[in-house]
């Protein structure tokens, strides 16, 4: 991903070429292809590159276009075609051209006619307004920070953090959503500092701070066709259409393979569409994640079965040559508490694989089993039939279900058809299905204080009126959570190892409103989870695939991982951090791990987000004992400051711009 920046100094000067080099020095995780600047009176915006579409290539960043207003950009715009004939401007604009172009005609309003993952800023001087906005899912990153001096914003928080005036004071509420997946995307880990959330555009003036929403679901919007073949055709035409877009690059493109459904669906229209010539990619590099020692997590069967299909073998990284646990990179800062610090060596196995492919892109799966109701649990689709008084539909699909959840009629009854029908309210003081394993792990004052029972209930959002089926309202909830995933940790952890762009095709925007407004039926169906992909991709998916009902899990892995890590763990938890701050029950926490060393059933996933919190805030903890200047700035290296110093008297301020050095 590139990465925008900038300051505006609150006393009317021009920023100091010290305090411009160093947000710029901060960012060099994202950008390897070249750093430049702009300066206008108190403002400096600062753009490092990173090419990954053809018209990247050409890009020049920041891009000061008629009049006043500046404009950087992080991302791929999808709607070019729409955007080329609604601003008039020639079809080689870099996307960067078309965005001015499209603050130049709508204003604050710009966001809400582009589709694509990004994240921009744009300073308009004649107004003294800076507007930032991201994309529908956060999967490019931006943040903001004010301070009595400065207005500052990057793409990546460590910059913000150089600076006087933010302080690094922890925030209890994002660390209690993060322990439970329920992260609002709202917040960062650091109270001193702002995330842009998905789908919103924040302006910030001299006098005020407004933050508007420019794209959220319309539960209003509701699409029904006569038959299954209606949705099918839709669906396959959008799912095209997002692996399309993510594959518009004058490079190769690398896509993770894991042989479950949605990975194996992603890869499979990519390689139709580049053998057709359908898209600018011209191939796919497959990386698969394999498990040799651990049977209930290998997945090496199916993933063979689609490398076969497309006659050419993935890149394989075997568990064993970089083990989970192996790496806790807390000695380095981590901008967010993230599971994938777990995983560090697959991390940095899959960025020397795209290197050694040439590729900037990697296609992942998240979002398919949440959009498309890979899990089942309790099937919704029962609380949308009594919503609707279908007594009749409501019996025949309780036998259905009670049938393939081998669940009595009169649980699945209250379960999937009532519970999920009463208001919010009720459902509290009825009671909430807590999460056992995790209510026993966390302290009992910090559970009591964040209220855990009614985070468990999901996003107060999700409740709103506006959404009329049980269904579209839990999707919805369940969809926040990934969003919260993707825009926070995932977002910022890869960015940190530079050089690799995540795209997800499944959170497409455009993808997103279809298949939320279509019936739930179309996506569960008693025995089959997925259904609208299985029969709208049947002729694309190999059918070993297609018509596979498991999902296996990296559970073995991680229980081996814990067994021959465990003095580590023991040295990482003493002392420990999350239980210092009150967060953690230590004896609750040793006995769920000491369990699960042994291989006894817990809830692993839970449990290596408590240690990825743990190295989390460790890593913030080193990282404060090596902050040396006490003008707060991070260490720039002095050729650095000798070549911007250098730049800046010998240029006019009206356009000052430094090439620095890619590490």
């Amino acid at each position: 991903m590139s990465a925008i920046g900038g300051i505006i100094a609150k006393n009317g000067m021009a920023p100091s070429v010290q305090a411009i080099t160093s947000l710029a020095e901060a960012m060099t995780s994202g950008g390897p292809d070249g750093c430049k600047w702009v300066v206008r009176n108190n403002v400096a915006i600062i753009f490092r590159e990173f090419r990954t579409t053809p018209e990247s290539n050409g890009s020049r960043q920041p891009y000061a276009g008629s009049g006043d207003v500046i404009a950087a950009w992080d991302g791929r715009l999808d709607n070019r075609e729409e955007i080329l004939a609604a601003t008039g401007e020639a079809a080689g604009s870099a996307d960067v051209e078309l965005i001015a172009a499209v603050y130049n005609r709508w204003g604050a309003e710009c966001a809400t006619h582009l589709t694509g993952d990004f994240a921009f800023s744009v300073w308009d001087g004649g107004k003294r307004s800076l507007m930032l906005a991201r994309d529908a899912i956060g999967a490019r990153s931006a943040y903001y920070a004010v301070t009595d001096e400065l207005v500052i914003w990057a793409s990546e928080i460590r910059a913000l953090l150089n600076f006087p005036g933010i302080d690094a004071e922890i925030d209890d509420e994002y660390m209690a959503g993060y322990i439970i997946i329920e992260s609002d995307p709202g917040r960062s880990p650091f109270k001193s500092i702002k995330p842009i959330p998905p789908g919103t555009t924040v302006i910030i003036t001299d006098t005020n701070i407004a933050v508007r929403r420019h794209w959220s679901l319309d539960a209003r919007q509701a699409l029904r066709y006569s038959s299954d073949a209606e949705y099918e055709a839709h669906f396959r035409e959008l799912f095209f259409q997002a692996v399309r877009r993510r594959l518009r690059s004058d490079r190769p493109v690398c896509a993770e393979l894991s042989g479950g459904l949605d990975s194996s669906s992603i890869v499979c229209v990519a390689d139709r569409l580049i053998s057709q010539r359908e898209c600018e990619a011209t191939h796919l590099k497959t990386i698969s994640y394999v498990f040799l020692e651990s049977p209930t997590a290998d997945e090496r069967e199916y993933i063979s079965t689609v490398e076969d299909q497309r006659g050419e073998k993935g890149i394989h990284i075997a568990e064993e040559s970089c083990p989970i646990l192996s790496e806790f990179p807390y000695e380095g800062f981590i901008d967010y508490p993230t599971p994938l610090s777990c995983f560090g060596g697959r991390c940095d196995q899959i960025v020397a694989a795209m290197n050694g492919a040439g590729a900037r892109t990697l296609l992942r799966g998240e979002g398919g089993d949440q959009v498309l109701w890979g899990e089942v649990k309790i099937p919704f689709e029962l609380a949308d039939l009594t919503r609707d008084l279908n007594v009749t539909g409501l019996w025949r699909q309780l036998i259905a279900w009670s049938a393939h959840q081998r669940m009595s009629i009169i649980h699945l009854l209250w379960q999937g058809a009532i519970w999920p029908c009463l208001p919010r309210a009720i459902r509290y003081l009825v009671g909430v299905p807590v999460h056992a394993s995790l209510s026993k792990c966390l302290d009992p004052e910090f559970a009591a204080r964040i209220d855990l029972k009614g985070r468990l209930l999901g996003d107060p959002e999700a409740d709103e009126a506006r959404f009329r089926y049980p269904s579209a309202r839990e999707q919805y909830s369940i969809l926040l959570r990934v969003i919260s995933l993707v825009s926070g940790g995932y977002a910022n952890y890869y960015s940190k190892l530079g050089t690799v762009e995540i795209s997800y095709p499944f959170l497409d925007k455009t993808l997103l409103e279809f298949l939320f407004a279509i019936p739930v039926e179309q996506k569960l169906r008693p025995g089959e989870t997925r259904s609208l992909l299985r029969r709208a991709l049947r002729d694309i998916l190999p059918p070993q695939v297609a018509a596979r009902t498991d999902k296996k899990g990296p559970d073995e892995a991680i229980h081996r991982a814990l067994f021959r890590r465990w003095p580590m763990i023991q040295q990482l938890l003493k002392n420990s951090e999350i239980c210092a701050r009150g967060y953690v029950n230590p004896s609750a926490l040793r006995r769920a791990l000491e369990a699960a060393r042994h291989g006894l059933p817990q809830d692993s996933q839970m449990l290596l987000r408590f240690l990825s919190l743990e190295i989390w805030l460790r890593s913030v903890a080193n990282w404060r004992k090596r902050l040396r200047h006490p003008d707060g700035y991070a260490e720039v290296l002095p050729h650095m400051m000798t070549a911007a110093t250098g730049s800046s008297r010998t240029t006019d301020l009206s356009w000052s711009s430094s090439e620095l050095p890619a590490r």
